[in-house]
């Protein structure tokens, strides 16, 4: 007779990306050898920053109660992080063994590099935000809790920030996904995959690009979502000064960002203090040579 699978509860309240793509393959595979629950916050109408605050420090943390006491039979919890206040309430709503996946830090109160290129915006509005700081902060002081982060560069931004010691574990993807029987055209392009913000540093790959010669310079092509009219205004501004060719695809699938992947030539990536970068695992499952910035963060670690 089968011994009774033991119970693992999942939480994540991620937004769509690399971490929450290893974290539905990771509860997929856990689910083959225990009985997988998983729970998340629902989707919060939130159009300004009052309601932002006012969700993150009392509705989530009201509905994660809620969520872990209708849960109360489980033998593990397993906790992703969360877009609202990154470490989530829900760790300190049990005494049973806890995991924590922590990709990274608040970074934008930890990481000088990253508090280097705020704007005075960016400043008064983490200002506003020091609750949400606070309550992360006591979250993942909670006992009994194991961290698991995805590089050493990770590890060391815990460690300062926190004062809490982790586990290295290297997230991975499918490669058999990226591998095709059917040869594809290579086009003249390179490409980078990434959240549309200035902290992904995609101005910074227009200029790179423009230094090119001319008769030689590829198409960049940008997939990736999250991003504001006035940052692709500046994007599409500097593509123009800069000669270059730009594509960007927003909110593409997965299908078109593989097929793009496959069709180009080269990666680029930079980011500022990246603890990852599973998009370079996947640039690399389809062969492509990596440039990059030596000193970005965790990606370091893959292509050394």
């Amino acid at each position: 007779m089968s011994r009774p699978k033991n119970k693992v509860l999942f939480y994540s309240n991620l937004p769509s990306g690399g971490a929450k793509n290893t974290m539905l393959s990771t509860s997929k595979y856990l689910n083959s050898f225990y009985r997988v629950q998983k729970i998340s916050d629902p989707k919060y109408k939130i159009s300004n920053f009052f309601q932002y605050m006012f969700t993150a420090l009392f509705f989530s943390p009201k509905y994660q109660h809620r969520a872990i006491e209708l849960k109360r039979v489980f033998d593990i919890l397993i906790v992703y992080q969360s877009w609202l206040v990154k470490t989530p309430d829900i760790i300190r709503y049990t005494d049973k063994p806890k995991i924590y996946i922590c990709h990274d830090s608040l970074r934008e109160y930890y990481d000088h590099d990253h508090i280097a290129i705020q704007s005075f915006k960016d400043k008064v509005v983490n200002l506003l935000r020091l609750p949400i700081k606070w309550r992360d902060k006591k979250n993942i002081s909670s006992n009994n809790l194991t961290i698991i982060t995805n590089s050493y560069y990770s590890k060391e931004i815990i460690r300062k920030a926190y004062d809490r010691d982790s586990l290295v574990i290297y997230p991975g993807i499918n490669t058999s996904k990226y591998l095709s029987a059917t040869l594809i055209d290579k086009k003249d392009q390179i490409i980078s995959v990434g959240a549309m913000n200035k902290f992904k540093r995609q101005s910074f790959y227009l200029d790179v690009v423009g230094q090119i010669p001319a008769n030689r310079r590829p198409t960049l092509v940008l997939i990736g979502n999250g991003a504001d009219k006035q940052y692709l205004s500046l994007l599409k501004s500097k593509a123009l000064k800069n000669s270059v060719t730009l594509k960007i695809l927003l909110n593409a699938t997965e299908y078109t960002k593989i097929n793009e992947l496959r069709k180009s030539k080269a990666y680029i990536y930079a980011p500022v203090s990246e603890p990852f970068g599973l998009s370079v695992v996947e640039a690399l499952s389809v062969g492509l040579p990596i440039v990059a910035y030596k000193y970005g963060g965790g990606y370091t670690e893959i292509i050394s």
